[in-house]
């Protein structure tokens, strides 16, 4: 996270997951469905499950098989894919008001069909009206789609829609994977936080990573820190080569505030860098996208009139050699260059010492927070 160029509900929601669990599966293909959830929303019904099987498989066909309360299919998001270990898939379908369900049913070999379990009950409900005029920027946390982004065929690599009570720390640790201070805070790069576990407030489907005004002193160096704030990395359970990753968040606005979404080798050599997003609260109209590589830094400021007013989408799609930003959906920045090794997530919210950026004033209202709705990263088939 370097600094650069300074200087409401929709329908009804249903969420249902499973864990782990093991299915019934004939054992020459050894199938197990080890996730499966479906959530409705309106009358979009979406999928998303993982597939592992013991050895390299070829499917005649794979389904979201679903039956409505008299016994009519609705099956949806058919595929033929092969699986050599795991594979993540991502279903959606529209459904008129019912009761459903839904199990995944394959077939190969021209064999007949088998069925996994868990099965899923869902019901869909007549849309309400008068949300349907509700845009993605408007919608608060929780019980979004899961919408593939274009360029694909993806798979769903990671994601996390925090919809858990606390942080799942199989997923994200809440600090550096360093040394001393540069565990808990980066001074050397103009910042005057230290982060904290208890800074991460995980409730109805949105991550807050909360700043504060309270001093901290360095067990380490016996430096004071005025600051804590929160941070998430994924480093000891994700590291990915390309792909495309994804965030919703709502920027706190202030002086001081330096929220980002970013990636940091898994080598802990630097660079590369690739800054989805970069944010400083003390001037809300300008957005910072930038990569930092080997031959040298390249940035794209992004203005509106608030950053800060509503929900955004930030995303980057990391091919070989190519590096695309999008910001709700839109292209905003292309660079013919892009990282060649594995990388990690970050997200956090920094407060500026003043070196980089402005620091907070009697003004800047803490405690705020950087609000995550999800994170998702997809990877190439």
């Amino acid at each position: 996270m370097k600094a650069f160029g300074r200087h409401g509900v929709v329908g009804c929601l249903v969420v249902l997951v499973a864990a782990g669990l093991a299915a019934p599966a004939d054992s020459a293909a050894a199938v197990t469905l080890r996730d499966f959830d479906v959530s409705v929303r309106g009358s979009r019904v979406s999928s998303d499950y993982r597939i592992s099987t013991g050895r390299p498989r070829s499917f005649d066909q794979m389904v979201v098989a679903t039956r409505d309360a008299s016994g009519r299919h609705h099956d949806f998001g058919h595929r033929s894919p092969t699986i050599d270990g795991r594979r993540s898939f991502v279903a959606s379908t529209r459904l008129p008001p019912g009761r459903y369900r839904s199990r995944i049913a394959y077939t190969f070999n021209g064999r007949r069909w088998f069925d996994l379990r868990p099965r899923r009950k869902f019901r869909v409900r007549n849309p309400d009206a008068s949300a349907q005029s509700t845009t993605p920027s408007e919608r608060k946390c929780g019980g979004g789609e899961v919408n593939e982004p274009a360029g694909g065929p993806w798979r769903l690599a990671f994601r996390d829609e925090f919809n858990d009570a606390e942080l799942d720390t199989t997923k994200w640790d809440w600090k550096y994977p360093r040394s001393g201070d540069m565990i808990y805070s980066n001074r050397g790069n103009g910042e005057a936080q230290w982060y904290r576990r208890e800074n991460l407030r995980e409730a109805n489907g949105c991550l807050r990573l909360v700043a504060k005004r309270e001093r901290t002193v360095s067990p380490y160096s016996g430096e004071t820190f005025d600051y804590t704030s929160g941070l998430i990395q994924s480093k000891p359970s994700f590291n990915f080569r390309y792909g495309y990753l994804e965030a919703r968040m709502r920027l706190p606005g202030g002086s001081g505030f330096w929220p980002a979404f970013w990636t940091w080798p898994s080598n802990e050599q630097w660079p590369p860098e690739i800054d989805v997003m970069e944010f400083y609260g003390d001037s809300l109209s300008r957005l910072y996208l930038a990569y930092h590589g080997e031959g040298g830094s390249t940035g794209t400021t992004v203005s509106t009139q608030d950053w800060t007013s509503g929900w955004h989408t930030f995303a980057v799609h990391w091919e070989p050699g190519r590096l695309t930003w999008y910001v709700d959906g839109v292209p905003r920045k292309t660079v013919d260059r892009a990282p060649a090794l594995d990388m990690y997530l970050i997200a956090n919210l920094a407060i500026a010492n003043g070196d980089r950026a402005p620091a907070p004033s009697s003004s800047t209202p803490f405690p705020s927070a950087l609000k995550i709705d999800y994170i998702r990263v997809w990877q190439p088939l």
